[in-house]
């Protein structure tokens, strides 16, 4: 767990605007719609919607009360720190009770994800740092005020792939994927499983699509043989 220095007062003082006197700490309405979604790729979609509307909980610890300095925390994932966000004060003192909870609008919390770790954010990480892991594009599209548009459902990225179809590459399919990794199924017909260094070369060109760079963190080709899809 990491945390990174602010000044604590003026963060208050800059909320207090957004911040409602009836706000009792709990998740609100659409956070705990998309969070309570059994299916994980759509909650991903959910949550992020929810986040460009309500307000999250930032914990932070308060390192010094003389000269009202916190600390806004951070977790360890497997492509490098992220920035924490609760969905409720009671999540986050299931998580650290030493944490004082800041209501901040949710594209606020994804601007300092920017700011600060290259837009990686972690929404209610248990006690190993694994939460929901809201994947880059998506915190960049959520502080810019834009909408995020899931890779699974870009018709120009699902059309550039098409293009690689040919006698040994059968199909390319995005698969719906939450967190930082898109999963992209590469149908591979008889002829390319006997010509691996083409199916290989193919890949690699996938792999360097401007589009594909812009829409997702991190990409893992899953080649298949056709007849098994």
């Amino acid at each position: 767990m990491g945390a990174s220095g602010h000044s604590f007062a003026s963060l208050q003082a800059r909320l207090n605007q957004t911040r409602s006197s009836d706000d009792r700490g709990e998740t609100l309405p659409l956070t705990a719609k998309a969070l309570g979604l059994e299916d994980e790729a759509e909650r991903l979609v959910q949550l992020v919607a929810a986040l460009s509307q309500e307000r999250v909980i930032a914990p932070a610890i308060v390192e010094s009360s003389d000269e009202c300095k916190a600390s806004v925390l951070r977790v360890n994932t497997e492509e490098g720190p992220a920035v924490v966000a609760m969905s409720s004060v009671d999540a986050l003192q299931h998580w650290n009770p030493n944490a004082r909870p800041v209501p901040i609008p949710g594209y606020q919390q994804a601007m300092i994800a920017v700011a600060e770790t290259e837009g990686r954010l972690v929404i209610d990480p248990d006690g190993e740092g694994k939460g929901v892991r809201i994947p880059r594009p998506a915190t960049h599209a959520l502080a810019h005020g834009d909408q995020w548009l899931p890779p699974w459902r870009d018709k120009e990225l699902k059309a550039a792939l098409e293009n690689f179809r040919d006698d040994v590459i059968a199909y390319v399919s995005i698969i719906p994927s939450p967190g930082a990794t898109q999963i992209i199924m590469v149908g591979v017909n008889p002829r390319g499983i006997r010509q691996r260094g083409r199916v290989v070369a193919a890949l690699d060109r996938m792999s360097e699509l401007p589009r594909l760079a812009t829409a997702c963190e991190r990409v893992e080709f899953r080649p298949i043989a056709a007849h098994l899809a």
